[in-house]
């Protein structure tokens, strides 16, 4: 049965950082801010970092599933658990929003969405959205960067 967790150490932030490093994603913040999912036997699989900006609004950060396990369903896992609940699922809070379910269950979380993982967001209810939608911390991150031809980024919302 595979388990949804929080990181930890420094052999699973090695192995987070290859899965994640296979999609050109950097390891963003400590080992203890990510969300990791585990097969049966415990290997990580692939993992996740929000980080929390109001009551109400969620980003994600990083997203990654180890490559000879996609089409597995396990992303899907992981992704229907972190817009299900983001609140716990975030260490990573700016401002002074608090730690719990915002107080009538509504909700945003964004990312980006990188080369080919446009379509994996849509299936899982996520709508392409302007980059307005996104912290204000992110608007610079795609149109700065060199990479962004290849990439190919999409900005993406879930809405509950």
């Amino acid at each position: 049965m595979s388990e949804i967790r929080f990181a930890d150490g420094a052999a699973e932030r090695a192995v987070l950082y290859k899965i994640l490093n296979l999609d050109q994603l950097s390891l963003a913040g400590d080992i203890d801010e990510h969300v990791v999912i585990t097969g049966d036997d415990g290997s990580i699989l692939g993992g996740a970092m929000l980080s929390r900006w109001e009551d109400d609004a969620f980003h994600m950060e990083v997203f990654g599933i180890r490559s000879e396990t996609r089409g597995k369903g396990h992303g899907r896992m992981l992704l229907e658990k972190l817009v299900a609940e983001p609140w716990n699922y975030c260490r990573r809070v700016y401002g002074m929003p608090n730690q719990e379910k915002p107080q009538d269950g509504s909700f945003v979380l964004t990312t980006v969405s990188r080369g080919e993982a446009r379509g994996f967001y849509k299936v899982c209810g996520f709508e392409e959205c302007d980059v307005s939608a996104l912290p204000e911390y992110y608007h610079h991150q795609c149109p700065d960067c060199p990479e962004k031809a290849e990439c190919n980024p999409a900005y993406m919302i879930y809405k509950k």
